[in-house]
């Protein structure tokens, strides 16, 4: 399963994350805008770098560091209706029929890659 949020400024559905703020490594970044976007804590260490998608988009190019963490317990996220307006996991046979932004579906389609034999 996997969180997916929708922002309330774009269309399609993503994952949590953002820019990074001055002198904030990739890793941190992925840890404050979990907690920031979607009220789930958790400590850098717990967070495992997956891969980095270069994604065309439409007034710039964008290179996205994708994180990955596995919740024995699923945790409830809680949003703040303005920036965040939904999240939710995901199963993913369901993935391929969502409306994904083109990072995530690179994301996915790395992440499959990987685990082919």
């Amino acid at each position: 399963r996997l969180l997916l949020i929708r922002n309330s400024y774009r269309r399609g559905e993503t994952v949590p994350g953002g820019n990074l703020a001055r002198q904030e490594t990739h890793r941190a970044a992925a840890r404050r805008e979990l907690a920031e976007e979607v009220g789930i804590a958790v400590g850098e260490e717990e967070l495992r770098f997956s891969c980095a998608v270069r994604a065309r988009g439409r007034y710039a190019d964008s290179l996205t560091h994708v994180f990955e963490i596995e919740f024995e317990d699923e945790p409830n996220p809680t949003i703040d209706q303005r920036e965040v307006v939904w999240a939710g996991f995901c199963p993913a046979e369901q993935l391929s029929e969502r409306p994904l932004i083109a990072p995530v579906r690179l994301y996915l389609s790395k992440r499959a890659a990987a685990l082919e034999p």
